[in-house]
């Protein structure tokens, strides 16, 4: 069986895809119903030219939904809140 290693393009994606859902997560403390404009998003983490193909790896991947063909406004969903959420502390074990 062969198997072929990533492209460096999807490796990319996947990359600047996990950077633009932490900062959507950071923007909006892990909203799932607060939109970020993609442009602007775009601008911020100066990567203009690669947010579309990037937002398009996050959304394949299940992490963002979006809208707009260009995407123009992304938002997170469940997956992509996971991958920066901490983890909630153990449950306190019953005192006997």
């Amino acid at each position: 069986m062969n198997i072929l290693p990533a492209s460096t393009s999807d490796q990319g994606s996947r990359g600047l895809a996990r950077l633009i859902c932490r900062e959507v997560y950071q923007l909006t403390d892990g909203s799932l119903i607060k939109w970020q404009a993609a442009r602007a998003l775009g601008t911020r983490l100066k990567v203009r030219a690669e947010v579309q193909a990037a937002a398009k790896y996050a959304v394949a991947q299940g992490w963002l939904e979006a809208v707009g063909n260009p995407i123009f406004s992304v938002v997170l969903k469940e997956l992509g809140r996971a991958l920066f959420a901490k983890d909630p502390p153990p449950p306190e074990k019953p005192k006997v």
